[in-house]
């Protein structure tokens, strides 16, 4: 939520009408701001308090690409598009590297073994890098 009140900050200051936020309802864990239902209540309390929306008439839209992927689709996108991901971090308590026992930590751990491939940050997992074509 202030995430999203932020980014519709700096939206309706710099006229900009698009939003982008990667939440997921489908791998829903009790983040219940990643819930679809949630994300179109802010975007009409984004419109209605901002600039932009209220008095432009120009809605700002809060779009949400992975909101119905699971987390290994988004894995399998990520791969698809070249993403390193031994340079993105799901892990709430930090450190040099993931705890694993943490709720983003093991999401992250079921998405890499959904989606077949090995996690860089955890390459112990048990599983081998695919190649990227074949999705």
């Amino acid at each position: 939520m202030i995430f999203l009140a932020v980014a519709a900050s700096y939206a309706d200051a710099l006229d900009i009408p698009d939003i982008f936020i990667g939440v997921s309802e489908t791998d829903y864990s009790g983040y219940v701001d990643c819930r679809e239902t949630f994300i179109r209540a802010m975007e009409e309390a984004v419109n209605a308090g901002t600039i932009l929306g209220a008095e432009k008439k120009r809605r700002i839209t809060l779009h949400t690409p992975f909101m119905h992927l699971t987390k290994a689709e988004e894995v399998r996108w990520g791969l698809q598009l070249g993403v390193d991901y031994g340079t993105t971090w799901s892990c709430y308590r930090g450190g040099e590297k993931p705890c694993g026992s943490c709720d983003s930590c093991l999401l992250r751990a079921r998405a890499f073994e959904e989606a077949g491939v090995s996690d860089p940050l955890l390459p112990n997992s048990g599983f081998q890098q695919v190649n990227e074509n074949r999705y």
